[in-house]
């Protein structure tokens, strides 16, 4: 069998790129199908894909709402490369694919979850804040292969802030020709999840297309960075102009895993500083007890015990190697 695969677009999301992997290929709402599109407008078994051994055709199963290729509609033709299939409002491109490319296509998507794995274990290694937000950036820009991006986080008063950036600068957050851009961060906020927009120039989306242009933006991501509670404390962003460049799917579900990671190792870098500075609190409070009130021997010794093992506590958890302390040694 030849190899074709479709790509579906939706507004704010990355192109989906699905195989076509057997005959027929069944569209439609039912969970039963090969593609299932949970909308409505879209029929539990609308259309299909066959290949008859030498062609892709694709059939109208009686779907209520009909099947337009290249904006016709049809019982059953044959499907060319970038032919535009339209059914109950949803897009999907079709396109013909070569092994030798799909191939390439598989050893990029793996290479890029390798990395991604790498940039996790590296992230979830540091214990303060500097050298996590560090390691966030730096998977942000090799995960994207983007030109340009940065990294927001919020501040003590809950504003979101330019916390680190590539070819960004926080003037150019407030410029008018990045305002469509922070229309993207704005939605993500809002919704709470990944905003992707490919081929801005092309995209119906963008009500305002002078400013695309004066950009000359071709694609962009964000990706809101979550707590455990709902609450968004961070922005992963990233954009380019290249021609060639696209967020496919996979790319986003691996901002969105970094972003998930982030948000967990930048809570328990606040949890660590939390416990790093009680124990200095404690270890202040029992040396003033040691020095101002009189203690018999045993509980002279049940003082420094206990300041010895908070010592031991704090060298143990947060070993000198890993990042800059914040109180002078106990002891």
């Amino acid at each position: 069998m030849s190899l074709a695969k479709l790509i579906l677009t939706e507004p704010y999301k990355a192109p989906t790129h699905i195989l076509i992997h057997k005959s027929p290929f069944v569209i439609g709402r039912s969970a039963e199908c090969d593609l299932v599109i949970d909308r409505t407008s879209i029929s539990k078994r609308h259309n299909q894909i066959v290949f008859d051994g030498d062609q892709f055709l694709i059939q109208d199963l009686q779907s209520k709402n009909g099947t337009l290729v290249n904006g016709e509609p049809i019982k059953k033709t044959d499907l060319s490369d970038r032919d535009l299939i339209s059914i109950g409002g949803v897009d999907l491109l079709f396109r013909t694919v070569e092994e030798k490319i799909l191939n390439a296509d598989l050893e990029k998507h793996l290479s890029q979850i390798q990395s991604a794995m790498k940039f996790t274990q590296s992230i979830n290694s540091n214990l303060v804040l500097d050298p996590i937000l560090d390691e966030i950036m730096n998977a942000l820009m090799q995960l994207s292969q983007a030109e340009r991006g940065f990294l927001l986080m919020e501040d003590k008063d809950g504003t979101l802030q330019m916390s680190r950036s590539v070819n960004i600068t926080s003037a150019d957050l407030r410029s008018e020709k990045f305002r469509l851009s922070m229309t993207a961060v704005e939605r993500a906020i809002e919704n709470k999840e990944a905003v992707a927009i490919s081929n801005a120039l092309d995209d119906s989306y963008f009500g305002d297309q002078t400013s695309v242009q004066e950009l000359a933006l071709k694609t962009l991501v964000c990706v809101p960075i979550i707590t455990a509670h709902h609450h968004v404390i961070g922005i992963l962003y990233a954009d380019s102009n290249r021609k060639e460049q696209e967020f496919a799917q996979l790319d986003v579900q691996l901002l969105e895993s970094l972003a998930a990671n982030a948000a967990i190792a930048i809570e328990n870098a606040g949890l660590n500083q939390e416990i790093l500075k009680l124990i200095g609190e404690v270890a202040d409070v029992l040396k003033q007890v040691e020095e101002k009130t009189p203690l018999d021997q045993s509980l002279q010794l049940s003082v420094e015990k206990s300041l010895n093992s908070l010592s031991s506590l704090k060298r143990r958890r947060f070993p000198k190697d890993k990042g800059p302390l914040i109180i002078e040694d106990i002891g």
